[in-house]
């Protein structure tokens, strides 16, 4: 989640979550989530819903194809429900090489070397059941355009 600092401490936020904090206590089951959302919906007008392709998920690709946006570019994976780290997922291969390579990359070094290559060689071998397949040539896509911008 993005957030505006800024924007957030102009319309008093720490009041308006501590107000409906105590209003709703007892029936919020997320805690801080449950809490956004409350004031989001009193607050429609403050909220941003970014487009699929800047917030990809799993979900998007895993038993159907929730945001067909994201077959020209993904902008930026979610790793929700520790989607990165859990290596007995099915389906999601090309997410996780995608983070485990980003992770590898130290500041500083050669993006074309330490992430544009070594997706080239491990992205393409992805194939699953679901829609994510379909998904993997938008991330590479993604990451090409990335690196090409920042050389």
């Amino acid at each position: 989640m993005l957030m505006n600092l800024t924007r957030l401490r102009a319309m008093k936020w720490v009041d308006i979550v501590v107000k409906y904090y105590e209003e709703y206590r007892y029936k919020i089951t997320w805690g801080d989530q449950d809490l956004i959302n409350v004031v989001f919906h009193f607050y429609p007008e403050k909220l941003y819903i970014y487009p699929c392709e800047w917030n990809f998920r799993a979900d998007h690709c895993r038993y159907k194809n929730a945001c067909p946006g994201a077959y020209k570019r993904i902008y930026m994976l979610h790793g929700n429900r520790q989607l990165f780290h859990k290596k007995d997922q099915k389906g999601v291969e090309g997410f996780i090489a995608i983070y485990e390579t980003l992770e590898k990359h130290a500041q500083g070094d050669d993006l074309t070397r330490t992430v544009l290559e070594p997706l080239r060689q491990v992205l393409p071998g992805y194939k699953t059941d679901n829609f994510c397949t379909e998904m993997v040539n938008a991330m590479l896509a993604s990451v090409e355009d990335t690196v090409t911008s920042m050389a």
